[in-house]
């Protein structure tokens, strides 16, 4: 059975899928919302309105970007796709995907020529019940946080992974240094709900829901640089977490695991600094995750130490080694300020130096 303490070991081994043939394939040209399946390397941009980008049609389907960008423009957020309202005022049942991969086995969706963006879609990447997945070196992104507080962030994300399981092979969201992607400017930077996923070496930073509460206006969805919500034996290692989060009293945080179908999942080797929530946030029950080595420090900006924290249970309380199935904070993470559901010393003021 994969558990969590032995997922760091299994991450670092061979990947299913070979190396890409992609990077010596001619290049094909492409449309906005083209089904494509085999070996795919882009040779233009897509600009799309208020569309998806590419839908991915079997399995073993191989995207390479080739350096390019696939933009997404339309009614929604700043210009862009995110969280369009067409006429009467009623949400767009249809979320715009930069890269959809629906029910589909051992894809691989990268660059060869560093710089491919994926820029203003309701989901980037948009992972669902699917197998074998490695999707990595790509730029994810969306427009800058609006400076109109009466116009917050729709739900949005970088990557969002549903119905992932560990029977057919584990997801890969970055695979090892250097191969994984920078993901601003979403609700979400990385959002989970299922098993089994790798999350490696990727900077989440900037994710945002527009800082409207503040200023009394509707509160935008909380944003979290990586979420996990009824998720197991996953491993998010080796990530950089930065600037995630609103500048008021919601509860964002730079990595969050919630409620109590997440359990088990490492937490391991990431930096989490100056998010404007929690650093590490488990809650709604969660139990059983293992959270070790890693460095959170200076978030919550102003409520820092006394509305959030660096490393942070709220309704999931944590323990030390062999306290399962409380949540696991091992001493060695180093962080400042803690809540009171995190064992005692794990957090302490000469961590900051």
């Amino acid at each position: 059975m994969r558990t969590a303490l032995t997922l760091l070991g299994a991450s670092m081994t061979t990947l299913l899928l070979a190396a890409s043939p992609a990077q010596a394939a001619p290049e094909t040209p492409v449309e906005c919302n083209q089904v494509v399946t085999g070996t795919v390397k882009l040779a233009n941009d897509l600009v799309c309105l208020e569309t998806d980008g590419l839908i991915v049609g079997s399995d073993n389907t191989v995207i390479d970007l080739n350096g390019k960008r696939i933009v997404c423009i339309g009614a929604g957020y700043e210009g862009s796709c995110q969280g369009i309202v067409p006429p009467g005022g009623v949400s767009d049942p249809e979320f715009e995907n930069g890269v959809d991969i629906d029910g589909k086995r051992n894809v691989h969706v990268f660059t060869s020529v560093p710089g491919a963006t994926i820029t203003g879609f309701d989901n980037g990447v948009n992972i669902n019940r699917s197998s074998n997945v490695k999707v990595e070196h790509l730029v994810i992104t969306g427009p800058p946080q609006s400076s109109d507080p009466a116009n917050p962030r729709p739900a949005s994300h970088g990557v969002l992974i549903r119905g992932a399981n560990c029977g057919g092979g584990s997801l890969h969201i970055g695979t090892g240094q250097g191969s994984g992607h920078d993901i601003s400017n979403n609700n979400q930077g990385i959002a989970i709900n299922g098993d089994c996923v790798d999350i490696v070496h990727n900077r989440l930073h900037d994710n945002d829901g527009g800082n409207s509460a503040r200023f009394g206006f509707p509160v935008a969805p909380p944003s979290n640089g990586l979420l996990i919500s009824d998720g197991s034996r996953n491993v998010v290692r080796g990530n950089e977490v930065e600037r995630n989060g609103d500048d008021d009293e919601t509860i964002d945080a730079g990595i969050r695991i919630r409620r109590s179908g997440s359990t088990d999942n490492l937490i391991t080797n990431n930096e989490v600094n100056k998010n404007l929530g929690d650093g590490i946030l488990i809650e709604q029950n969660a139990a059983a995750n293992f959270i070790t080595n890693n460095t959170m420090r200076l978030n919550g900006g102003p409520l820092s130490g006394t509305a959030f924290y660096d490393a942070a249970g709220r309704d999931a309380p944590g323990g030390r080694p062999g306290d399962q199935p409380l949540n696991v904070w091992n001493q060695n993470n180093r962080c400042l300020t803690q809540n009171q559901e995190v064992p005692p010393g794990t957090c302490g003021p000469d961590e900051g130096k």
